[in-house]
């Protein structure tokens, strides 16, 4: 079972179609817990996924610690700015957040469940709920704007002072020719963008508008991008447990980045910045090469993303489920053939 809590009260939301074996509705901009609270889902409308696996401090007692590691240090709180910026520059379209708000001590969710949780049911379950959300986002994203990308947010301190962005090409390749990074095309965690998307393998790994040129051009150290082609004998993360699989490596549409931000960039004095330069970052290469233009207009005449406003109105609800009128300051969900979901808010 999962909780719900609104993070966020805005005049109107969009809700992506919800999975049909969970029957439930997801509302945008709505949290969504599993049963210890230890794991959240903050729902979305855009084919943004930000994923915070390393972000938590809890440490619960009847939780063993089986990890030797720590917290990614500022990528819980440069998450949510990145969450905010998006939703800001977006006019009130949200990305899909998933966090982990355990210590990665005791559960990490970016191995295989046994490595992740040990033997126990409530770290098990846990890291179940982890990749269960993920899931869901990835199943509206897919049924909704055909394709998406997945962003998993953590920190470094290499030496080398830069935001790593992996896509599954390592540096030994990266390192090489052209040729030889090409010939990683299909086993890179951005396989279907590249192939069935026919974007430039090249321009994605580190060209001007790759994620990492995009920040390198506004004043962030990243690599690989124009300036830093490649690692060399820096160092580099090129991609984790989680983006083989929930990128387009093996299947599917959604596409995915290791985003190592270097952790300077992530303490106080810088945050507010670096967030909101990651997110124009993000939304710039999404556009590109996605061909996706995400813009929420909250006006009830004008009230969808890509356009589509063909359905029809099957129910309104409340939020136990019941059948409503439309009533003052209070939230009212519209129910459409399309499987979409509208909160309307009238303010008295």
């Amino acid at each position: 079972m999962y909780y719900c809590s609104m993070k966020k009260l805005v005049f109107l939301l969009l809700c992506l179609p919800v999975l049909s074996n969970a029957q439930q509705v997801f509302i945008p901009g709505a949290s969504y817990f599993d049963q210890n609270n230890y794991v959240e889902y903050v729902a979305g409308n855009l084919p943004i996924i930000i994923s915070v696996p390393h972000g938590g401090t809890l440490i619960p007692a009847t939780l063993p610690i089986i990890h030797n590691r720590g917290v990614d240090n500022g990528s819980f709180e440069t998450s949510h700015l990145l969450y905010d910026t998006i939703i800001k520059h977006t006019n009130g379209c949200f990305p899909h957040m998933i966090i982990s708000h355990l210590h990665p001590s005791v559960m990490n969710p970016v191995r295989e469940i046994d490595t992740a949780a040990g033997t126990n049911t409530d770290a098990r379950n846990a890291w179940e709920s982890f990749h269960d959300f993920i899931d869901t986002a990835k199943y509206n994203i897919t049924n909704t704007w055909g394709a998406g990308h997945y962003f998993e947010m953590h920190g470094n301190g290499h030496s080398d002072m830069w935001t790593e962005v992996g896509l599954g090409v390592s540096k030994t390749y990266l390192n090489g020719s052209d040729s030889l990074i090409l010939s990683r095309v299909g086993y890179s965690t951005v396989k279907n963008l590249c192939t069935n998307g026919g974007v430039d393998f090249l321009e994605i790994i580190k060209g001007p508008y790759s994620l990492g040129g995009l920040l390198d051009d506004k004043g962030w150290n990243s690599v690989p991008s124009p300036a830093n082609p490649s690692p060399s004998c820096g160092g580099f993360f090129y991609a984790g447990w989680n983006t083989w699989k929930h990128g387009s490596r093996y299947s599917g549409v959604i596409d995915a980045s290791h985003v190592e931000n270097y952790y300077v960039f992530m303490q106080t004095s810088n945050r507010n910045q670096y967030a909101s330069d990651l997110a124009s970052s993000i939304l710039k290469f999404m556009n590109i090469h996605y061909g996706f233009v995400m813009n929420c207009i909250t006006s009830s005449d004008n009230n969808n993303i890509n356009g589509k406003s063909d359905k029809s109105l099957l129910n309104k609800i409340d939020f136990l489920g019941r059948k409503a009128n439309t009533q003052k300051n209070k939230p009212i969900f519209y129910i459409y053939d399309d499987g979409t979901v509208e909160k309307k808010i009238i303010i008295q």
